[in-house]
């Protein structure tokens, strides 16, 4: 049987592992999406329970971004995305640094600010884990969802228009600082 003429097994089949990493990770995003936007002003419970989310949601990319580094180390033609491992970075960075040893600022002055993080960081999430689920399931994502991705991950806009549709406009933010 010729080269051409044989079937390649689907992406997904040679990384169950990682379809359902990113299917767990969709999942995820979509549901602190659906309660960043639902729930006008959530509790002390839910924050701390946002805040759960988000620390195991970051904790996988971290571990994620190690995958990619150990494939890239192990085979040179492997893609890396520095990028992503940035970001990922950023936030872990934010995660482990400001908000889980400050959770009381979280439930007190921070509160507009960390719904704001985690709307822009579960839209941008949600986008992205749902590229990569369909990248790997059906060979290749929609290109109208690869832009999307692409416009909204390496935007700011959506940060600061997430802002400014939790804190109500830039006098939320001068009211909380000083």
């Amino acid at each position: 049987m010729p080269y051409y003429a044989r079937r390649a097994r689907p992406r997904a089949s040679r990384n169950p592992y990682l379809t359902l990493y990113y299917l767990f990770c969709l999942i995820e995003w979509i549901y602190l999406t659906v309660c960043a936007l639902v729930y006008d002003d959530p509790g002390p419970r839910e924050l701390l329970t946002y805040l759960d989310y988000i620390t195991v949601l970051e904790g996988f990319a971290a571990i994620e971004i190690a995958y990619m580094s150990v494939q890239k180390y192990l085979n040179r033609n492997a893609y890396f995305d520095s990028a992503r491992a940035l970001k990922v970075g950023a936030r872990n960075l934010i995660v482990w640094t400001i908000m889980q040893p400050f959770p009381g600022f979280l439930l007190g002055l921070g509160r507009r600010a960390f719904l704001g993080c985690v709307l822009a960081w579960s839209v941008a999430g949600t986008l992205r884990y749902l590229s990569f689920f369909l990248a790997l399931t059906w060979r290749g994502a929609a290109p109208v969802l690869s832009l999307i991705q692409f416009v909204i991950t390496r935007s700011l806009s959506l940060s600061v228009f997430a802002h400014r549709v939790i804190c109500g406009g830039t006098r939320g933010v001068v009211g909380a600082v000083g």
